[in-house]
């Protein structure tokens, strides 16, 4: 499997949050598992903290694994970052990107 450019990031993200934009959304294979590659932007003056979880599909849409606990990750004012994923397991074909502000 080559890189895979997502032309239509909203329908792989669950949960929006203020003035952060998803720039660009990549999918790809490390070891043979699924990766995920999401270019998040944060447009505020301040830095923003989120939670994120990834929901892992076989080709069929079934939830391969249990829920994989909300993760931290930070984004600096006007900056980008990159939050890569990697599936727990080779039979995840698919993903939902979950994310929420961080209480």
């Amino acid at each position: 499997m080559h890189a895979l450019l997502i032309t239509s990031p909203q329908q792989k993200i669950s949960g929006q949050i203020p003035y952060l934009a998803i720039q660009k959304l990549i999918t790809g294979q490390q070891a043979r598992h699924l990766l995920v590659q999401a270019q998040l932007f944060n447009s505020s003056g301040a830095r923003q903290l989120i939670d994120y979880r990834v929901r892992w599909l076989d080709t069929n849409g079934i939830q391969v694994d249990t829920y994989m606990p909300w993760q931290v990750f930070s984004v600096e004012a006007r900056q980008s970052a990159v939050l890569k994923v990697v599936a727990p397991n080779m039979q995840a074909r698919d993903f939902v990107l979950e994310l929420k502000r961080h209480d």
